[in-house]
């Protein structure tokens, strides 16, 4: 069968519904995992009143859309599986409309691409995070999708008011969005010129209307976000082909030593955007390959001169963009063994991310910040009463900023400070040292030559322990006293 031939509707629609299903289990277990830092941080910010935001939002380098799916979603429970709710859908729903795009050419070309999608490991990870980065790549998908439904019929102004109001949609969810939207500006002026002169004045009206909402969030966090991390800054001396392997191993979460399968995906997929098609009786041009092309030049150039990290996670919304011309290049292979040697491969790929997205469900990332607050809050309920602003614990190292999230969503009283200080006038019964930054290494230290050692012990992958030391009035006393523990609460 020709690939662009379409399928029996039920075989079609059955394949379809087997897709979702598997892309589905992204809402299994959501809760399985305590709220890593940038989870907190960003629910945190979400409940804060909206008043606040403008202020609030470059400090977390997030525009407002996810902040207000938060916000919405927070209304129903603050735990961690109804906040991660809506990165779960928006990660089914990618599936879905990556279907939708990729069935213009066939519906093995639209199967082929969903499928992919559906068990990317890199898309399944942060499907099933509380951040911003699965809603951003459907809004990405539904900007492209409404473009082309705009190009097969350009007379209708609906589909151009509705087009030019979602092609800047996704610069409410992530500042690097700003270049996906750049990149697309070829194709949406090649649909518009072909469209009437009424068609394109809704477009037009669409824009003006988005960029109304979206530009001044997007301006207020280029103009305000905080200074670059100085442990997390890439320099041009660091772009060597190691590093350009790792990061292309990240981008599709293939972990080490499996970095080189990007290439599976990364050679199909330029041979796929390179080769001119024809949709709708013309021919689609170079505007599909340079909005490829173009965001991931653009982020590694700006990252690079504004002296910051260049993170995989940035680069997320090119997954599903070359997944599917990586899934048209297969379908167009000549019958015989080059088409049985690509759909075997492709099956090969399928098999392996699916079972990196099984592992993911065995594997305990991260620290269990939910089992220690409740822990803290178990200890504090045995000592003695406190009087008003007293401190019981003092948390220091890395990430220890999580718990505030849980003295909120789980409205714990457990009186707790942090920071590289003890807080002065405060009688402490215990501190929890987390990993080895932000001071924690030093705090350990130090506790050790008291000779304390710790009465509980958590570990994980991303930390590499951390502890509760139980702190007797003595040995408060000798850490006040010495050199560099002063401060404030």
């Amino acid at each position: 069968m020709n690939p662009s031939e379409p399928l029996p509707a039920n075989r079609e629609r059955a394949a379809l519904a087997a897709i979702l299903l598997l892309a589905s289990v992204r809402f299994l277990s959501l809760g399985q995992e305590s709220f890593w830092l940038d989870e907190a941080k960003g629910a945190l910010g979400a409940f804060s009143p909206y008043s606040s935001w403008i202020d609030e939002l470059p400090r977390h380098q997030t525009p407002p859309g996810h902040f207000f799916l938060l916000s919405v979603a927070s209304r129903f429970g603050k735990s961690e599986t109804i906040l991660r709710l809506p990165s779960a859908a928006a990660g089914v729903l990618a599936v879905w409309v990556l279907w939708r795009l990729g069935r213009r050419e066939g519906a093995a070309v639209g199967l082929g691409a969903a499928l992919l999608l559906a068990v990317s490991p890199s898309h399944f990870h942060f499907s099933r995070e509380a951040r911003p980065y699965a809603i951003w790549v459907l809004a990405e998908l539904v900007s492209l999708g409404s473009l082309l439904a705009w190009r097969d019929r350009p007379e209708r102004s609906r589909r151009g008011i509705a087009a030019g109001f979602l092609l800047p949609l996704p610069l409410l969810f992530h500042y690097h969005a700003l270049w996906f939207l750049l990149g697309r500006i070829p194709l949406a002026y090649r649909v518009s010129k072909g469209a009437p002169t009424r068609s394109r004045s809704s477009f037009a009206w669409g824009v003006v209307v988005a960029l109304a909402c979206a530009l001044p969030w997007a301006v207020n966090q280029a103009l305000r976000l905080p200074p670059p991390n100085p442990r997390a800054v890439t320099a041009w001396d660091d772009l060597g082909l190691s590093f350009v392997a790792r990061k292309l191993g990240e981008v599709f979460g293939f972990p080490y030593p499996w970095e080189w399968l990007a290439v599976v995906v990364l050679a199909p997929a330029v041979h796929g955007l390179a080769r001119p098609r024809i949709e709708g009786g013309r021919r689609t041009g170079r505007s599909p390959a340079f909005a490829a092309a173009f965001p991931p030049a653009a982020i590694v150039i700006a990252s690079l001169v504004s002296g910051r990290y260049i993170a995989a996670r940035h680069f997320l919304p090119l997954v599903p963009l070359l997944l599917w011309p990586a899934a048209r290049a297969v379908a167009d292979l000549p019958r015989g063994y080059a088409r049985r040697i690509g759909v075997g491969a492709g099956g090969l790929l399928t098999v392996f991310c699916a079972e990196l997205c099984v592992r993911s469900f065995f594997t305990t990332d991260r620290p269990p910040w939910r089992e220690i607050a409740l822990y803290l809050e178990e200890r504090a309920t045995s000592l003695p009463s406190q009087e008003p602003g007293a401190v019981a614990f003092h948390a220091v190292g890395d990430n220890v900023k999580v718990l505030d999230f849980y003295r909120e969503s789980l409205s714990l009283a457990v009186p707790l400070s942090s920071g590289s200080a003890l807080p002065e006038s405060a009688s402490v019964a215990g501190v929890l040292v987390s990993g080895d930054e932000d001071g924690g290494a030093e705090w350990r230290e130090r506790l050790s030559e008291l000779g304390l050692k710790p009465g509980r012990i958590w570990t994980s992958r991303r930390i590499s322990r951390i502890e509760f030391y139980t702190l007797p009035e003595e040995a408060s006393l000798a850490l006040r006293a010495t050199e560099g523990v002063t401060g404030s609460r």
